[in-house]
């Protein structure tokens, strides 16, 4: 990949020296990031973070300088790689208790779950937080221990505009992480008590125990009296609720998903690159979207990369049905991602195609076109359907998939009903509307 014209163009407009700013600082990085995929691409790294930054600053208005954001992504991304998690240098980073350079980690996280790339935290040696990023190439092949040969999931490295789509996402994912002095808090930034269930707003380890979140529970008001720095990462938030989960936390981070794909966008829109799957996270973003708008888009996006527990707490603050927006939006758009992997299991148990989960999938939203809520006789007649294009693997998930049916019919009307709220909670001005539309018509 021969990116040396595009970096040369850089250099050559760039009037403040940032392109060699950036170089020097990715240089000093050499080891724990990688420069490029080959000699022709060995700016590689330097070329996108310069986009990247730039685009923010412009975004933004300055609210966000280019400055800032490499400064943040020097400080905190402890680890970038092309590829793949390099053994002995990465075997440190761990998720879910298993090293990223472990057999065990490809077949989690690129058989199992089809990972394009994957941002891990982890701590270094001081116990510090730090956060990984990589690329997976999907054209790495893999041999596992039963002698099956695999070509792993990623991304194609040869497509420039993917791998810039899926960086700028990723490296939203290291921004959206926010260190917060504790004297400026209080208890409810973060914790929120709300029913048998508190939400922990601080970003803490997926590795952890359930004891663990409790400890951390019972420390805030510590916390709170000490000179130290609570760490948020973006508008997300665990539940701890052992009535629902007795042995394992609830993550909450589909809206911060939906943020930073929106972010992503945002930057690529603003250079002017082509991105090919515009469907990622729509449901997700579209949330995201209107609250950015109504909060004010340049604000809401340097506030989402500086200090992201205020859009936690102020998203927390409103409700729906009794319960806190935040939580509320993020269960609202996991519901049919439930419907999806249950069956999607099912099919993989079967061997079956996963065409025949669209015909499941068909009739659900066929449904949605009649404007009502399901009644019992709706979910018998759509789950006999369901069952004749799936064979359950025992009655426990022939239940299961039977609660998901009626889950997914009733999808509609709760999301016309979640959207009534927004729209009155985070209105979106006439003059906004106007501006989006402008911005579109300017783009066509």
């Amino acid at each position: 990949m021969d990116i040396k014209p595009i970096v040369d163009l850089y250099r050559e407009k760039d009037s403040r020296d940032l392109v060699d700013k950036i170089a020097r600082i990715v240089k000093a990085q050499a080891g724990r990031w990688d420069l490029g995929l080959d000699e022709k691409s060995k700016e590689l790294t330097t070329m996108l973070l310069y986009e990247y930054s730039t685009a923010l600053e412009s975004i933004t208005d300055g609210k966000i300088s280019a400055e800032f954001v490499i400064r943040k992504l020097a400080e905190n991304m402890g680890t970038f790689r092309y590829g793949d998690f390099k053994r002995k240098e990465d075997d440190h980073i761990t998720y879910d208790n298993v090293s990223v350079t472990s057999d065990e980690y490809k077949m989690m996280t690129r058989v199992n779950r089809e990972f394009g790339a994957h941002q891990v935290d982890y701590r270094d040696e001081t116990g510090r937080p730090k956060f990984s990023v990589v690329l997976f190439d999907d054209k790495q092949k893999f041999k596992t221990r039963d002698g099956r040969r695999l070509v792993l999931s990623g991304i194609d490295m040869s497509d420039l505009n993917g791998i810039r789509h899926t960086v700028f996402h990723e490296w939203t994912h290291i921004m959206e992480k926010s260190f917060v002095k504790a004297a400026l808090l209080k208890r409810e930034d973060i914790i929120l008590e709300d029913g048998d269930s508190i939400y922990i707003n601080a970003c803490l380890g997926a590795d952890l125990e359930m004891k663990d979140y409790k400890d951390f529970i019972a420390s805030v008001d510590s916390i709170l009296d000490s000179h130290g720095e609570v760490l948020f990462g973006g508008i997300s938030t665990i539940e701890i609720n052992e009535k629902k989960s007795p042995n394992r936390r609830i993550m909450h981070n589909q809206i911060s998903e939906g943020a930073t794909e929106y972010i992503a966008l945002a930057v690529m829109e603003e250079l002017g690159f082509e991105v090919k799957d515009k469907e990622r996270y729509k449901d997700r973003r579209e949330i995201v979207e209107q609250v950015f708008s109504s909060v004010g888009r340049k604000q809401a996006i340097a506030d989402y990369m500086k200090n992201s527990n205020k859009l936690i707490s102020m998203i927390e603050s409103r409700r729906f049905n009794g319960k806190p927006l935040l939580q509320a939006a993020d269960n609202m758009v996991t519901k049919l991602g439930k419907i999806d992997a249950f069956f999607k299991g099912e099919f993989k148990k079967c061997g079956k195609d996963y065409k025949e989960f669209d015909k499941v999938k068909e009739k659900i939203m066929g449904f949605w076109c009649l404007g009502r809520r399901p009644k019992n006789e709706d979910v018998d007649r759509v789950f006999g359907e369901a069952r004749s294009l799936v064979d359950f693997s025992s009655e426990v998930s022939e239940d299961m998939g039977r609660r998901f049916i009626e889950s997914a019919l009733g999808f509609n009307q709760d999301m016309l009903d979640f959207k009534g709220t927004l729209d009155r909670e985070f209105p979106v001005s006439i003059k906004q509307i106007d501006d989006v539309k402008l911005k579109d018509e300017q783009s066509e």
